[in-house]
């Protein structure tokens, strides 16, 4: 069976990253703040589907789980290309950048010291979306653990605790650097998506039917973001446990539930399952990896220019990476072959 709704939702979830990291970088939104306050509370946090999406492939994939086997894979199709993919930024950042000046820890630290705590955090450089990797490396490590789920289904109990922890914790500000942090506030999702594939005989049925229920309520949720909550966009907080910015995270639950709702969707409209998606999401890992870098390419070769930000500049600019990853992903494999995966992650 292949997963044809889950792979397209894959495709979403890159497409959600994207976006919404085109949001940033050369705008200012001082002047346009109902768009930004929409686009933000629409498209932050959308590495929660791609999160939701790793659990739920991994318990699917658990009869063919073999502990070495899997760490090897991900050594080859995961970490290899993030080490390879940082290597220009960590560059940057070191010799063109200031490193110990944005980061105390790294006042008396060698360069070799620097390099192996780039790499350690992931998002400490310009390509600030690679703290994920350090992050879902975490994951890898805890597949035994994720596994016993499968054996003792009522620990998804835990899931209430977790959640409760994950509104507890929230995100940390830019730039992202605590893996630990973000492995605690993300793993309630990933255990959901493994929820939703060991159930999902009993759980699809159930989205597929209520899809526009669901939609409803995802509908109103979004509402109240924009015009109740005081706060948009990530609950970001220097320190863990502070709620100040309020006591429920709108964003962990608004795309949580974002998930099952493209889950029916996909299952009730199969034929929205475009090949443009699906492609998307054949290549998604490689456009994570890779499309920060044209938008700081960008930026600099703009001379750091700011622009005021609008709806349509917003649109092509994510579009225009969009298709600059495609092409070059395509370009890439190509070129590499066989090797394309362990190289550049697709």
């Amino acid at each position: 069976m292949h997963l044809n709704h889950i792979h397209s939702l894959r495709g979403i979830a890159i497409l959600f990253v994207v976006f919404g990291h085109a949001l940033w970088f050369q705008f200012n939104w001082s002047n346009n703040q109902p768009t930004i306050t929409f686009l933000i509370e629409l498209l932050s946090n959308g590495t929660i589907l791609f999160v939701f999406v790793a659990g739920y492939l991994f318990q699917y994939l658990l009869p063919k789980y073999h502990y070495p086997k899997y760490l090897k894979a991900k050594l080859k199709n995961v970490i290899t290309p993030y080490l390879l993919i940082s290597i220009p930024a960590i560059v940057y950042e070191i010799f063109i950048g200031s490193p110990s000046d944005k980061f105390t820890q790294l006042e008396d630290a060698s360069t070799p010291l620097q390099v192996l705590w780039f790499y350690a955090v992931g998002g400490g450089h310009i390509n600030y979306a690679l703290w994920f990797i350090p992050m879902i490396t975490l994951f890898f490590i805890g597949a035994p653990l994720f596994a016993l789920f499968n054996q003792y289904p009522k620990a998804y109990w835990l899931l209430i605790p977790l959640y409760v922890l994950a509104l507890a914790v929230h995100r940390e500000p830019f730039p992202i650097i605590s893996p630990l942090r973000a492995f605690l506030y993300f793993l309630p999702i990933y255990i959901t998506g493994m929820f939703a594939a060991q159930f999902r005989e009993k759980l699809d049925p159930v989205l597929t039917k209520h899809a526009p229920a669901i939609g409803l309520v995802l509908a109103a949720i979004f509402l109240c973001q924009l015009f109740i909550n005081e706060h948009h966009g990530i609950y970001k907080t220097e320190h863990m446990f502070d709620m100040s910015k309020g006591y429920i995270d709108w964003l962990l639950l608004q795309k949580t539930l974002l998930c099952f709702f493209l889950i029916g969707i996909y299952l009730r409209y199969p034929k929205l399952a475009t090949k443009p998606i699906n492609y998307l999401a054949d290549i998604s890992f490689t456009v994570f990896f890779i499309h920060v870098y044209f938008f700081a390419a960008v930026y600099i070769l703009l001379g750091h220019q700011r622009f005021e930000g609008s709806l349509g500049l917003w649109f092509v600019r994510g579009c225009a990476c969009i298709l600059f990853c495609v092409v070059a992903t395509w370009l890439a494999k190509k070129v590499l072959g066989k090797y394309s995966r362990p190289l550049i992650g697709s």
